[in-house]
C-alpha cells in the first residue's frame, strides 16, 4: 500500500473493515500526515502507543508493529518523538492532528 493513502484507507487496509478485535468499533485515529515524514511520524506514533498500553498483551495487535529489527525503527520513533515535542510545544509539523 504505497502512495498517498488517508488514515482511514490504512485501517480499511489493515482490517477490512473487521474490528471484531476492538469490540466492533473502529480504533481511533490519532495522526494523519502524509509523505516519508508522515508515515515515520505515524509508524512511530503507532509502536509508541503500542508499547504504553502494554504490548501484545494490552492491545488488539498480533504482533509488535515495528519490531526490534525493523532498520527504520529509530527513524519512526525519532519522528513520533519530535511530531508530540512540537505538539506540545505549540509547533505543529507533518500533520493534520
Amino acid at each position: 500500500m504505497q502512495g498517498k493513502q488517508t488514515a482511514q484507507d490504512v485501517l480499511q487496509y489493515r482490517y477490512g473493515g473487521n474490528y471484531e478485535r476492538f469490540g466492533g468499533t473502529p480504533p481511533k485515529i490519532l495522526y494523519d500526515g502524509y509523505g516519508q515524514v508522515g508515515k515515520n511520524t505515524a509508524r512511530g506514533l503507532e509502536q509508541i502507543t503500542f508499547e504504553n498500553l502494554g504490548g501484545i498483551d494490552g492491545t488488539a495487535n498480533k504482533q509488535n508493529p515495528v519490531g526490534q529489527g525493523n532498520p527504520n525503527r529509530t527513524n519512526y520513533i525519532n519522528a513520533a518523538k519530535e511530531y508530540q515535542n512540537n505538539k506540545m510545544s505549540g509547533n505543529k509539523i507533518g500533520g493534520r492532528c
